[in-house]
């Protein structure tokens, strides 16, 4: 009888002791799993992103740059009834105006998210092997005895190639700077009647209307760019 019940109270030791390590289990797991770590790492690498209420309102700046360069050229171009003086340099300040306001309206860079622990693990990594390689703990070496120079003939030396120059960055205020050069530039040659100057004029406008597109469409999306 006393064997029986001696039986009983280990069965039941026994399954209390599976049943209480099974719950404890998924708790250790979910704790110690490296998909845990590398979602909480990743969480914590995720890079700023710009604003959007300040991504539009660029967007929008660069809106009125470019209508103001459109009505610029369209009034200075045409012919019947003629641009006057005064006309021209009403949409020459309208478009300083509409580039100020695109310059005001850039959003700052977005500066990433510090990856934590990484200055700690480098300088723990350093230390550590520079005390395993220490000069001290190891053997002095031979002095090698070196061998007679063996004459090699000389390779025919290759002309290098001239280097290509990579493209500059070109930031957003730089390239209103151009813009409102070559404006001025246009009016200048249709107030003097001169029909090249205002094709080249107009060539160097569209050139310029396009740089500007491209250096805030960058700089409001990536921050990669100078504002």
């Amino acid at each position: 009888m006393r064997i029986v019940r001696f039986r009983s109270t280990l069965t039941c030791a026994v399954l209390a002791t599976t049943v209480i390590g099974g719950l404890a289990a998924p708790s250790a797991f979910a704790t110690a799993s490296p998909h845990g770590h590398a979602a909480a790492h990743h969480k914590a690498t995720l890079p700023a992103t710009p604003d959007p209420t300040a991504v539009l309102g660029a967007l929008g700046a660069l809106g009125g740059v470019t209508e103001a360069v459109s009505t610029l050229v369209t009034g200075a171009t045409a012919t019947s009834p003629a641009p006057t003086p005064a006309d021209l340099s009403a949409k020459l300040a309208a478009l300083d105006t509409a580039g100020k306001a695109l310059t005001a309206a850039l959003p700052a860079a977005p500066v990433p998210a510090p990856v934590p622990g990484t200055a700690k693990g480098t300088a723990k990594g350093t230390a550590k092997g520079t005390a395993k390689s220490s000069p001290a703990d190891l053997p002095p070496l031979p002095v090698p005895v070196p061998a007679p120079p063996v004459p090699v003939p000389a390779p025919p030396v290759p002309v290098p190639a001239p280097p290509v120059p990579a493209p500059v960055p070109v930031s957003t205020p730089d390239a209103l700077a151009t813009l409102q050069k070559d404006a001025n530039a246009l009016v200048t040659a249709v107030q003097a009647a001169d029909v090249a100057g205002v094709t080249a004029a107009v060539t160097a406008l569209a050139a310029d209307a396009l740089a500007v597109v491209t250096s805030t469409v960058a700089a409001v999306g990536t921050g990669s760019l100078p504002a």
